[in-house]
């Protein structure tokens, strides 16, 4: 590879990270949120929320999911191929 597509693949990696990063803190808020409305008074309207939030928190789990996996793919992928060229 040369240095500019070394460069490209940098950027790819560190906005991935940065990705994952801000998903994860999504997360955590999204978890934090629902876990609170346990807390309120028994309604219709409370558990519909709860529902929605706790979808909310398995689309936003499945994208750090495929986010980490990426990272993984780019980092173990390069490593093997200057493995295979030592």
């Amino acid at each position: 590879m040369d240095n500019e597509q070394l460069k490209i693949l940098e950027l790819k990696i560190n906005d991935l990270i940065s990705l994952r990063q801000l998903v994860t803190q999504t997360l955590v808020v999204l978890i934090g949120g629902v876990v609170g409305l346990f807390f309120l008074p028994d309604s219709k309207l409370k558990y519909v929320v709860i529902i929605i939030g706790l979808l909310y928190v398995f689309f936003i789990g499945k994208t750090l999911y495929r986010t980490i996996n990426k990272i993984n793919k780019y980092l173990y992928k390069r490593n093997e191929g200057n493995n295979a060229n030592t």
